[in-house]
């Protein structure tokens, strides 16, 4: 299952420029286009931790960028697939 951008924003709590700002720094999100489903659930983890980051620590976060990605990298692997969940 995956999220559209509006969906995205509503769990976020983020405005229109502002997941756009961090879908273009993040080099993994960047190819997300349109108005339908396209971000995974741990893409949108990341952008959750990339809001309290940005919230509670006042960074930029184009210097979150490593940090997104070994993150992003990290909670696709320990997905587990449909089958294995039950």
């Amino acid at each position: 299952m995956k999220l559209s951008p509006h969906q995205v924003r509503t769990v976020l709590k983020v405005n229109e420029q502002t997941l756009r700002y961090w879908k273009r720094t993040y080099s993994a999100l960047a190819g997300r286009r349109g108005y339908g489903p396209c971000y995974t659930f741990s893409e949108v983890l990341v952008l959750l931790v990339t809001k309290r980051l940005v919230e509670q620590v006042p960074v930029d976060v184009s210097k979150l960028e490593p940090t997104a990605v070994a993150l992003l990298e990290a909670c696709t692997s320990s997905v587990l697939p449909p089958s294995a969940a039950a």
